[in-house]
């Protein structure tokens, strides 16, 4: 029969299917949807495991830099990925019903439920599921709404200095800094949203380790999202 005799042909000359196979791959990548003119890394157009690894190594943001200051507006990352410098395209880019979604980065972000995805207004990459969800929240967004906030993050603000000349300021230790803001910032949502501080500024510690698990995810999330 054909088929045994594909499959007999294949199993005896498999390196040379494989090799084969794989030469395809690159070469698509490579001319994939023109994608070939506009300038990058060499290894980028071939594959995404060229921004794996550059996101592993935590100076993206550098080397995206230095590459639009070499090859000018337009820098292709990957097989299927541009980098854009130019303030033009933000609109084009980002307005919606643009026919341009949001990348792989998104999904890998959402949060699973008995083995269902749940989107969320940052996750989805469904305009339909945003658009019908943000007219919930937009009230909260509005200005008079953002005005009414600020006592509670002036609280939050008072609280953090006051902690800050006390721990830092007056005993001469030091503090990562980052680490402090970041403090700062997770005090304040719990401000906005429950009327309550979490206690990172008071305790000067991770509380349930939230700043700790942000971090990890996000250590994950950036490099297998680009992959």
């Amino acid at each position: 029969m054909l088929i045994t005799e594909v499959v007999d042909t294949l199993w005896r000359y498999w390196p040379l299917v494989l090799v084969s196979s794989l030469v395809l791959h690159f070469v698509f990548n490579k001319y994939n949807r023109g994608l070939n003119k506009y300038p990058g890394p060499v290894l980028a157009s071939y594959t995404n495991w060229w921004r794996y690894l550059e996101n592993l190594g935590r100076n993206t943001e550098h080397t995206h830099i230095e590459l639009h200051r070499k090859h000018g507006d337009i820098v292709r990352l990957g097989p299927n990925v541009l980098s854009f410098a130019d303030p033009r395209a933000i609109k084009i880019i980002y307005g919606l019903n643009k026919g341009m979604v949001k990348s792989d980065f998104y999904p890998v972000q959402q949060a699973v439920a008995k083995g269902i995805r749940i989107q969320s207004l940052f996750s989805t990459v469904d305009e339909n599921y945003h658009a019908k969800f943000r007219r919930c929240v937009n009230s909260a967004f509005s200005m008079s709404s953002l005005v009414s906030y600020e006592p509670l993050i002036e609280s939050t603000t008072i609280t953090f200095l006051d902690k800050t000349q006390e721990l830092f300021a007056s005993t001469g230790q030091t503090c990562s800094f980052s680490r402090w803001l970041q403090f700062y910032a997770f005090d304040v949502i719990g401000e906005l949203t429950w009327s309550k501080r979490l206690g990172f500024i008071e305790k000067n510690e991770d509380v349930e380790g939230i700043v700790g698990f942000v971090s990890k995810f996000l250590d994950y999330a950036g490099p297998v999202s680009s992959e």
